[in-house]
């Protein structure tokens, strides 16, 4: 058991409760048998059938949703198709899984579990098979986000005391503080498609901010400079935009802006707590989780904010929605 802290607002804070015990690594985890059209053959693959006929390998076809769900009972990691159908169960684990992030290429989900007691990065495959620690490091360690040349993973840390954003190699090798603001917290890396510069928050000037930073971990510099908190950065897929959540309107909301800070607005605009965007492959939407229903539930929107509605609606929470990466 165990809490995060630095989650911007009291409401978020309240979200992540570790409501895990230790668990044990089982490397052959099979997807949930609740679906009869589609799961594990014969092969050990698992597979999609997006038009219910042609079935192509679950990491490749249309664009689908990884996103954390406490419906069976415990913090899960689940994914569905963008339209929120075909919802499935991707790890069974004592502890919480959550905050997945897809590879670049789509075939790996890299995620942070408290099944071992405290907090790690894990990856797995998109099926869920092979799950394995990364980081295997006795202080805590936080959502992950991949390298656009899936070579690297940055996390966030408190190894050293207060967290701090690391990278390490996309096998565990390498693991290095690229922050070290020694008396802040850093959270919630998030690279630049470009992958020349990576987003992230930070409490060191009072309230949260979205920083940004070179991939090598120097020239951080604040771009939202704005007394409400600031947080939870996601870059669109051209690298022009960042959409990221604000208390500063006296509600949680989502919004956007340009790369470099400027043109800052609001999106959602509506009651109850909106927060965790993430964009689309193509640009052409935006998912991100919402308290207006009275249930934590995966919204999606256009990304000037319009059309937006419920993918989930389920009867428990669901969270931190993560796009999976173009098709090929």
């Amino acid at each position: 058991m165990g809490t995060r802290i630095g989650k911007l607002t009291p409401s978020l804070i309240a979200l992540t409760v570790l409501i895990g015990a230790c668990g044990s690594e089982d490397a052959d985890l099979p997807l949930d048998d609740e679906i009869p059209d589609e799961g594990a053959t014969t092969d050990g693959r698992v597979y999609d059938m997006p038009d219910g006929n042609n079935v192509v390998p679950l990491a490749e076809g249309p664009p689908k949703i990884a996103f954390e769900s406490r419906r069976d009972g415990n913090s899960e990691i689940y994914v569905m198709r963008a339209d929120g159908t075909n919802q499935r169960r991707l790890t069974r684990m004592p502890g919480r899984d959550h905050y997945p992030t897809w590879s670049p290429d789509g075939r790996k989900i890299a995620f942070e579990s408290w099944r071992d007691g405290g907090g790690e990065i894990y990856v797995m495959e998109a099926t869920g098979k092979n799950q394995r620690n990364l980081t295997n490091h006795p202080k805590d360690d936080y959502m992950p986000t991949w390298a656009p040349d899936g070579e690297s993973v940055a996390f966030a840390s408190d190894r050293d005391g207060t967290s701090d954003i690391y990278a390490m190699d996309n096998d565990g090798a390498h693991q290095r503080n690229l922050t070290n603001h020694p008396n802040d917290e850093d959270w919630q890396p998030a690279w630049s498609p470009d992958g020349s510069t990576i987003a992230f928050y930070s409490s060191r000037d009072g309230a949260y901010e979205v920083y940004v930073m070179d991939a090598d971990g120097t020239n951080h510099r604040n771009i939202t400079k704005h007394p409400a908190d600031d947080g939870q950065p996601a870059w669109s897929p051209d690298g022009q935009r960042i959409a990221f959540y604000s208390s500063r309107d006296g509600n949680e909301d989502i919004y956007v802006m340009d790369a470099d800070g400027t043109n800052q607005r609001n999106l959602t605009e509506r009651p109850g707590l909106d927060a965790f965007p993430a964009w689309a492959a193509d640009g052409g939407s935006i998912a991100f989780y919402s308290s207006r229903d009275g249930n934590y539930e995966i919204y999606v929107m256009d990304p000037d904010g319009a059309n937006q509605r419920n993918l989930t609606n389920h009867a428990k929470e669901d969270l931190e929605p993560a796009w999976s990466p173009a098709t090929r």
